[in-house]
């Protein structure tokens, strides 16, 4: 996710957002009456497609884009219309027709302008793609729960959960959305935390241990640090969400003085449960200098307790820190100055090596050490977790690996390359982050296998943020990943050193943190707008 110095600015709240969201109706609605005119001139019904070569057409083309220019937007419209009044032939028929009846009217011509303007599909048509999908996908809903920044995404049951971002660090955290009928979320409350603290992952599980028994969700903890404020919080805070709409908080264990808890992986297994922390940097910040893992048994969710820590210096022999950290009069070892006879790490925009991320399928934990790459652990004993991989990203590449995660039932490791270099305009040929696949077939010696990335994250661009973000596995096998300014993208690992995109949906105004599978529907949390559910397999 998006920190160390390198926030892109988010939507305002206020007057100014109020002021813009005016700004989009005076628009669409001066759209509309254009178009109904234009429709009355015509008749209500609008050309058909019969004839049009819709079955050929590629659905590599964006819904919406119905001049097949690569965007969508007031040009779409225009092109709509002329094809509407017999001025023109549509060059991409297919990508216009975008509520699927056969026709285009001054309905699909709106469809465009909304999209523009920043807002939801005005409709959701079963088995139809919305204006910015490619290939098989479906718009099912979108709600937006409240004012402010979203974090990741989780769901358990009928509920949709979603972090909270810096923005604006009020005591709201997680938002619990009932999903029981996707077509129509329902947005039902925010989870309290502490004034100043930021509470952007979340994980929930059902869980069976003698002290507890029901839904268990955490979420990880940062002290915001606002000025003029309290300290925020900073650590794994644990709610009891058995009933959504009457949550209790539990424990918390506090990881203070370090900013806090930036992800989190949890598991059950034999009547315990257990909570993986991800605290950046706390090898070299902490007083003890505990390492950036932290294992966490929450078997007694109301008392949880600390296991195990795992430092990639102090365990690991290998290289961490910043060589930013000079400028705080910090030397070896927390500068990242390599132990002898180990590589030299720290690189690029963002030169560090520290944990980002953890995931775990509860026998091996999934680590992304940044410019060091993933590393695997053993952690069948929580309390003793023994190295057994290390996975490292080409030296002539930035880093930044955010996240590493196991394909289930292959020998397959996912990382994904959170890389803004081109943000910085430091070196003019660099480009975006990427989707790296690792081959573990022989577990001590990871080997990459394949990577993907979408063709705006192969530039350097800067009217977006063009980075992969977080992985997903569905059940299906499919891949699903979050790509910021890029959306939501849908891969094929059939072949993982040829990775296939099947479909993709880039929202309006994309800004996509967390995707999730859940029940055959994708839920997308976007940083700026909330929550996304979709539908693959639409045609």
């Amino acid at each position: 996710m998006r920190h160390h110095g390198l926030p892109p600015a988010l939507t305002p709240v206020g007057p100014r957002h109020r002021l813009q969201a005016m700004k989009r109706a005076s628009v669409l609605l001066a759209a509309l009456l254009l178009l109904m005119l234009a429709a009355h001139a015509r008749g209500s019904a609008g050309p058909s497609l019969a004839g049009s070569d819709r079955g050929g057409e590629e659905t590599s083309v964006a819904a919406g884009d119905a001049d097949c220019d690569g965007t969508i937007g007031a040009r779409d419209t225009l092109a709509v219309l002329r094809f509407q009044t017999g001025a023109g032939a549509l060059p991409c028929p297919a990508a216009a027709d975008l509520n699927c009846d056969g026709l285009v009217d001054f309905r699909d011509a709106l469809e465009p302008l909304r999209y523009r303007a920043g807002l939801p599909p005005s409709h959701a048509v079963p088995g139809c793609r919305p204006a910015g999908a490619t290939g098989d996908i479906e718009f099912v809903a979108h709600v937006s729960p409240g004012p402010g920044a979203y974090g990741d995404v989780w769901s358990l049951g009928d509920y949709a959960f979603i972090g909270r971002w810096r923005n604006p660090c009020d005591g709201r955290g997680p938002a619990i959305i009932d999903i029981s009928d996707p077509a129509h979320p329902r947005f039902l409350r925010d989870l309290p935390v502490q004034p100043n603290t930021t509470a952007e992952d979340v994980v929930a599980l059902d869980v069976a241990t003698p002290f507890f028994s029901g839904a268990l969700l955490a979420t990880g903890l940062q002290d915001c640090q606002r000025p003029g404020l309290a300290p925020g919080q900073a650590g794994l805070q644990l709610f009891d969400v058995t009933d959504p709409q009457d949550p209790v908080t539990l424990g918390f264990f506090s990881v203070a003085p370090n900013e806090g808890v930036h992800e989190l992986s949890v598991f059950a297994r034999g009547g315990q449960a257990f909570a993986l922390l991800a605290v950046p940097e706390s090898e070299v910040f902490d007083p003890q200098h505990q390492g950036d893992l932290r294992i966490i048994d929450i078997t007694d969710p109301r008392h949880p307790v600390q296991v195990a820590a795992w430092g990639i210096g102090a365990q690991g022999g290998l290289a961490f820190g910043s060589p930013l950290f000079r400028n705080f009069g910090l030397g070896p070892p927390y500068d990242c100055t390599p132990p002898p006879g180990t590589p030299a790490y720290c690189r690029g925009a963002a030169p560090r090596v520290f944990l980002h991320s953890v995931s775990t399928d509860g026998e091996f934990a999934y680590l992304s050490w940044w410019d060091a790459g993933f590393i695997t652990l053993d952690i069948s004993n929580p309390a003793h977790p023994v190295f057994v991989n290390h996975g490292e990203t080409p030296p002539g590449d930035d880093g930044d690996t955010h996240s590493a995660l196991r394909v289930p039932g292959r020998p397959l490791v996912l990382t994904t390359d959170e890389d803004f270099s081109p943000q910085n305009a430091q070196a003019p040929g660099d480009t975006w982050g990427r989707l790296r696949i690792w081959d573990i077939s022989d577990p001590a010696n990871p080997q990459q296998a394949g990577e993907f990335a979408t063709p705006r994250s192969l530039t350097n661009r800067r009217d977006g943020v063009f980075s992969v973000h977080n992985p997903e596995v569905a059940p299906d096998g499919s891949v699903y990943l979050s790509w910021y300014s890029d959306g939501v993208r849908v891969l094929d690992l059939s072949d993982p050193a040829s990775p296939r995109e099947t479909a993709s949906y880039v929202p309006p105004a994309a800004d996509v943190w967390g995707v999730r599978a859940h029940n055959g529907l994708i839920l997308a949390s976007d940083i700026q707008t909330g929550l996304w559910i979709l539908r693959p397999g639409a045609r």
